[in-house]
């Protein structure tokens, strides 16, 4: 439920609330809050109101100077719990025009928005939906710009976490798509195990930079899936080959050996560069 809070500026740097804040009510009798703004903060007077029947108008006591009381003579004034919850929730409202808007010259109407009394503390059963209204409301980069200037080791602790989640979650898509033999194909298309590769290629390590996918790197016209360029000055050659195919095999000539397979070495499979034909380039790796 939205509420209209009206100002007017009765001096330089300074607004006067024109509605009162209704802290308790009875018949004939009440409390309000009569508040001002400035450039300061938040002052007022809490009135006690009277009428001689409900269908008169509210009309404010006499006040009585504190510095016309006797030595052991007081002035005390009843507020019950919800009465200062009411009195909270109406310095947060103005507190936010304040914080918002400043002191505006003139008459000025500024529509709130009404607090839950019951979500101004925080707990664990309720900071959940509460740190999701604040997200909705559009003030996340608020809150992480708040964060990492008050708690950097907390921020970079959840910034950690986030990648690492992140991580987690396309290590698991890459085995199944490993357990599909059939499903994605190997060069065309967006969901190609190229695309998938180039765009989570820091799967390879940090020794390698950004890959270049399919450049010819000979006068033939030779085009691997991709060009792996290393931090050392030199160039990796990665071949796509899918999970359906054997890429390396024992070698039954020499115990305890592997060797590439013949699917791997067919004409066309792997294309065989040496340093003399591409400056730079390193021998074929192959995935």
């Amino acid at each position: 439920m939205n509420e209209i809070i009206t100002t007017k500026s009765i001096a330089r740097n300074i607004a006067e609330v024109e509605e009162d804040f209704i802290l308790c009510e009875e018949s004939m009798s009440r409390l309000v809050f009569s508040a001002q703004i400035h450039d300061g903060g938040i002052r007022g007077k809490i009135i006690r109101h009277r009428r001689e029947s409900k269908n008169d108008i509210w009309i404010s006591e006499k006040a009585i100077p504190i510095n016309t009381l006797g030595k052991n003579e007081t002035i005390n004034l009843n507020i019950k719990t919800e009465g200062i919850k009411k009195l909270y929730l109406a310095i947060l409202k103005l507190a936010n025009i304040l914080k918002e808007k400043g002191i505006e010259y003139g008459e000025n109407k500024y529509v709130v928005s009404d607090f839950d009394p019951n979500q101004i503390i925080v707990t664990d059963e309720n900071k959940t939906e509460y740190i999701k209204k604040i997200i909705d409301a559009g003030y996340d980069e608020d809150v992480w710009k708040y964060l990492s200037e008050s708690n950097p080791s907390l921020a970079t602790k959840l910034s950690y976490a986030k990648i690492l989640q992140i991580k987690k979650e396309v290590l698991n898509e890459l085995k199944c798509r490993l357990s599909d033999t059939n499903g994605f194909p190997e060069t065309e298309g967006d969901n190609s195990w190229q695309k998938w590769i180039y765009k989570h290629n820091w799967l390879f390590g940090v020794n390698y930079k950004k890959p270049i996918e399919k450049t010819k790197i000979n006068i033939t016209g030779i085009m691997p899936d991709y060009l792996f360029p290393t931090l050392d000055g030199f160039v990796d050659i990665l071949e796509i080959k899918l999970p359906k195919d054997e890429i390396i095999i024992k070698d039954s000539n020499h115990s305890g050996s592997w060797r590439w397979s013949s699917e791997t070495n067919r004409p066309g499979a792997r294309e065989t560069v040496t340093r003399g034909e591409v400056a730079g380039i390193m021998y074929p790796t192959m995935i």
